[in-house]
């Protein structure tokens, strides 16, 4: 087992009894540091990644063997805790509670990301130090966020609407109905993966 196996698997158990935004925010952190951590490996190590394994099938490149370290030793013990976590806090942002949408936006790369067949890691453009990574696949944004995050959200305008529909006058339904939709666009515009729009 290579150290950063080790150094994630350790922060996994650090996890084992947090729920809600602290899981969310011990998740992001670790996958930001992880991140980060990939990059500078594969800055050191890019002369080996480029000749070495980019001409041998039996290896793969840093990039996906970092990728594949992470799925295995986080993603796969924690993903379904916090997939509820996050459809949880967007709940709960959509009744009026202020959410860190910075570990959402995270998050949300890190589902776009792992599972991802070619990914990469790149600065900022715009001369911040962030690093981000693309994918060239969602990774299992679609499969285990998007899917239950669709359910959800219907579930949440139904039971609104019905109550809607006893306590407001029919302008009133049609504002709140707007703005409803208004606050969608903002959410896939801040945190959500463009891919959603069409869904």
């Amino acid at each position: 087992m290579c150290s950063s196996d080790l150094y994630c698997t350790a922060n996994v158990a650090a996890m084992d009894g947090c729920h809600g935004e602290e899981l969310l925010q011990k998740l992001a952190d670790l996958w930001e540091k992880q991140t980060i951590l990939v990059f500078w490996m594969q800055r050191v190590f890019q002369y080996l990644d480029r000749f070495f394994t980019k001409n041998n099938n039996e290896y793969p490149d840093l990039f996906s063997a970092a990728l594949k370290s992470f799925q295995e030793a986080v993603y796969e013990k924690v993903k379904d805790k916090c997939v509820a976590a996050m459809i949880d806090a967007i709940n709960c942002e959509r009744n009026g509670r202020d959410i860190n949408q910075d570990v959402l936006r995270l998050l949300i790369e890190m589902l776009c990301t792992v599972g991802d067949t070619d990914p990469k890691i790149v600065k900022q453009k715009d001369g911040g130090d962030r690093l981000f990574w693309q994918s060239t696949t969602k990774g299992f944004y679609k499969v285990d966020f998007e899917t239950q995050l669709l359910v959800t959200t219907a579930d949440f305008y139904r039971a609104k609407v019905t109550g809607w529909f006893a306590e407001y006058s029919c302008p009133r339904f049609l504002e709140e109905v707007a703005r409803r939709l208004e606050d969608e666009e903002r959410r896939l515009n801040q945190y959500l993966d463009r891919s959603s729009e069409t869904e």
